[in-house]
């Protein structure tokens, strides 16, 4: 194998592991926010993803449909296209978060965010590259 071909193959294995992780993030953020319980929208609404570094800030955003929270999740996502090997962060900064997520609302299942977790692997692992 030449220098170059190995040089190409690692670039080709960069995009593919980038892409995975991008998918995977998102399959994870849209599988947990739309499991959240819904009362006015705000547990749903503060559901955050960040590249690089945790969201320690809590936002006071409604979100009855998961849509809003979803659209931003997918734009910081797509905004980390260039940056290798990125590291993202899904993250709610509510107090009562773990609180739901142990079964608290009659509306999701204790522990929805684990499992959400679980089906964004599960469904990034049938994607071909």
């Amino acid at each position: 194998m030449s220098f170059a071909k190995s040089l190409s193959i690692k670039d080709e294995l960069t995009r593919d592991v980038n892409k995975v992780a991008r998918i995977t993030t998102f399959l994870i953020d849209q599988n947990i926010v739309l499991a959240t319980p819904v009362d006015k929208g705000e547990a749903r609404g503060s559901w955050q993803v960040s590249q690089g570094a945790p969201i320690t800030t809590d936002n006071d955003v409604e979100d009855k449909t998961g849509s809003l929270s979803i659209q931003q999740a997918k734009a910081i996502i797509e905004s980390s296209g260039t940056i290798k090997y990125p590291t993202f962060y899904v993250r709610s900064n509510k107090p009562y978060i773990e609180r739901l997520n142990a079964g608290y609302s009659l509306q999701a299942p204790a522990n929805f965010v684990d499992q959400g977790i679980t089906r964004g692997l599960n469904g990034a692992k049938s994607i071909t590259i």
